[in-house]
């Protein structure tokens, strides 16, 4: 059987259609694959040992620029914004017909660009030039070169490492592939298909399998009377599953089967091969200047040398606080955006976006095709729940120790849409194996009395409470019961060790600028595949209909990236000045552990959470004489430890063993040291426990009052 490479997203639908046939859609991935390799044949020479050559000379010429290096450099910034001009002309000095895109300051861009020519004879000149884009004046000449189309060889991709021409350095790389003209692709016409080309098309051909055999799923769920897989609840209807899968793809796609499958091709090399290619980074338009920011010990000299925090900041887990070179590189960040608004949007935003898209996915493991970021996590939560089709009756399961925000969000889906919110009482503290089994026992009850709800929600860390919860059991717990899991880990990047893909959650949310140095602003969302269709932004998107990746992308929003795209800047802070994530968290969880041994031994009281396991760099340890004190105390008592005393701690109204009790949420990062926690204590201590009366309630008279 002869097989040619797909040279078109059409072609290469039809490959999936002859190595994925219908009747397969409960084969395994690994059959499927070899029946797409079946039909890759190896190359075949003719008897002379040679590939064969047809004597036309017209045929269709396709040319990839796929790089350039050590180019001149044009501009008085020391580099050049190249782009490459290239075509079919007679003579040299002719006008080329084609051009790559530019690459902004650069002088070893990838282009990775394809171009396809018809050529009526073979003997006309192919040309290449580089050129450097000025806006203001002539574009500045970066080399020349050419191929001799004569010694091309038929159904064969060739390789060129070109010297440019004319300048004292400069190398373009292009790849081409020759058809000739009313050649038919026979046995003796084949070709050894790319590996780039087998990563493709076997990428298409496991996710084709996927989306059928959750169409099979649902149909034999369907006709048993069975509540939907997890996998599907977020896509199908809870009467009409297939129908409502129908729908959703007819929203993505037209109804013609052909175009239908062209974009989702096209839509699948787009993706893959340009927007995410494996581990190259796009190089940031911002350096900083590293010398000026030395490394030095965690503490106060951390604190006075790196940051603008005054001394006793012991709340940053509430809005976090920025370093002075990330304070810098927001500033520069923003000078490049306004310098070319429309050209930064074009062309810097994608790339450097991607950059750190790439950073904090590999730092929270996590694949970055299915991560986007966010202004915040409530924004991230609203995304989610209002893409959810509810229907009056549905059910979605939170716990009760769940961020205020979160709980918010719910009773408006209840308001609006007549839904049911189930909140799972979560009685602290309590061991990890404990809270596994709390959940499930109220779960089995809740299953007992109505429908299979539609969504679980839960903290990774509690905001108020601190505590650090099993979110890899709890989403196992909930998927053994048909139940998308949505996990709000607002708290938990750079505070603790997370793996989102080993967590396995539908939809997990993070935040940044709590514990990584980032500028406010800056929240994720990752979500698994199988729950990205149905997943819109709360403002309709200019590209709509274009997909989780162009939906919610780069360009997206009309808002200001600067604070993400610091991003890059903050986590060097901490390789550069910090030595690594994995010290900066030991350092602060061994803070927290003597924060908690000085409270404990002044105050006389213990830490909720027990164990540090449990609370990691977030302990919270309650007052002494801290019972039944009201809310708007609490708040009095905060004003006056901030304005008076020079002490910025956040305090909490928890439950312990049913009583309520003010408690004190201590952030440990790299600044902290154990002579704060002793100065918080005393001031504490010194009010006697009179918290409604004496210094606080005379300071808090007067126009101090917050």
């Amino acid at each position: 059987m002869s097989w040619v490479a797909p040279r078109t997203a059409v072609q290469a639908s039809a490959v999936f259609k002859q190595a994925v046939p219908s009747q397969s859609a409960a084969l395994p991935a690994r059959q499927l694959s070899a029946n797409l390799l079946k039909t890759v044949p190896r190359d075949r020479d003719d008897q002379s040992g040679t590939r064969k050559l047809l004597s036309s000379t017209g045929g269709t010429l396709e040319v990839t620029v796929i790089d350039a290096s050590d180019l001149i450099a044009a501009d008085l910034n020391g580099y050049s914004d190249p782009y490459v001009t290239l075509g079919l002309v007679k003579e040299e000095g002719g006008k080329l017909s084609k051009r790559t895109s530019v690459i902004a300051k650069t002088l070893n861009p990838h282009w990775n660009e394809t171009f396809t020519f018809e050529v009526k004879d073979q003997h006309q000149g192919f040309f290449f030039r580089v050129w450097d884009r000025d806006v203001v004046t002539a574009n500045d000449p970066l080399g020349t070169a050419s191929i001799d189309l004569s010694t091309l060889r038929d159904f064969e991709p060739q390789e060129f490492e070109l010297p440019l021409q004319g300048v004292p350095s400069g190398l373009l790389r292009v790849r081409t592939y020759w058809t000739p003209a009313g050649a038919q692709a026979d046995a003796q016409h084949t070709r050894v298909i790319s590996e780039e080309e087998k990563r493709i098309l076997r990428a298409a051909i496991l996710r084709e399998q996927n989306r059928r055999l959750r169409v099979a799923i649902a149909e034999k769920e369907v006709n048993k009377g069975k509540k939907p897989s997890a996998q599907n609840a977020l896509l199908l209807d809870s009467d009409a599953y297939l129908k409502q899968l129908v729908q959703v793809q007819s929203r993505i796609a037209p109804d013609a089967e052909e175009q239908k499958q062209k974009e989702e091709n096209l839509c699948l090399v787009n993706a893959e091969c340009k927007l995410f290619p494996t581990n190259t980074y796009t190089p940031s338009t911002v350096t900083l200047d590293w010398s000026k920011y030395p490394k030095c010990p965690f503490g106060p000299t951390m604190r006075k040398q790196h940051f603008l925090v005054r001394e006793n900041f012991l709340n940053s887990s509430s809005y976090g606080a920025l370093p002075k070179c990330v304070l810098e590189a927001l500033h520069l960040w923003q000078v490049e955006i306004q310098k070319d608004p429309t050209m930064f949007r074009l062309k810097t935003l994608p790339q450097a976006l991607r950059q750190c898209t790439y950073e904090v996915s590999e730092f929270i493991h996590a694949d970055p095709n299915n991560f986007q970021f966010f202004i915040n996590a409530n924004t991230a939560t609203s995304t989610i729940f209002k893409s959810i089709v509810w229907r009056p009756g549905d059910r979605v399961v939170i716990f009760d120790v769940d961020y205020e925000a979160t709980v918010h969000a719910c009773n408006w889906l209840r308001k609006y849409y007549a839904i049911e919110v189930i909140e799972l009482p979560i009685d602290l503290p309590l061991t990890r194996e404990e809270i596994v089994s709390s959940v499930e026992e109220n779960l089995k009850k809740i299953l007992q009395t109505g429908p299979l709800p539609r969504l679980a929600n839960f903290c990774h860390v509690t905001s108020r409470t601190g505590f650090i919860f099993p979110a890899k059991e709890l989403t196992a717990l909930f998927h053994k019961y048909k139940i998308p899991v949505c996990i709000d880990g607002a708290q938990a990047p750079g505070h603790i060790p997370i793996n989102v893909n080993d967590i396995g959650a539908e939809f997990y949310i993070g935040t940044l600028h709590k514990w990584c140095f980032t500028p406010q602003g800056t929240a994720f969302l990752v979500v698994r595949p199988h729950a990205q269709c149905g997943l819109t932004p709360l403002t309709v998107p200019l590209r709509y209909g274009g997909g989780f990746v162009a939906e919610f992308g780069a360009g997206a929003a009309h808002i200001d990236y600067a604070h993400f795209l610091t991003i890059t800047q903050s986590f060097e802070f901490v390789r550069q000045v910090c030595g690594g994530w994995e010290r900066v968290m030991e350092y602060c969880s061994e803070t927290a552990k003597q924060a908690v041994q000085i409270l404990e031994q002044e105050w006389h009281t213990t830490v909720f959470q027990g164990d540090p396991k449990l609370y990691g760099r977030l302990p919270i340890v309650p007052l002494p004489n801290g019972i039944f004190v009201k809310a708007s105390v609490i708040k009095q008592i905060m004003a006056y430890l901030a304005l008076c005393q020079n002490i910025t701690a956040f305090l909490v109204c928890i439950k312990i063993k049913g009583v309520p009790t003010v408690c004190v949420r201590l952030s440990c990062q790299v600044w902290t040291e154990p002579n704060e926690v002793r100065q918080l204590a005393q001031v504490v201590l010194d009010l006697g426990g009179a918290y409604n009366t004496g210094k606080v309630a005379t300071q808090m008279a007067s126009d101090l009052l917050l």
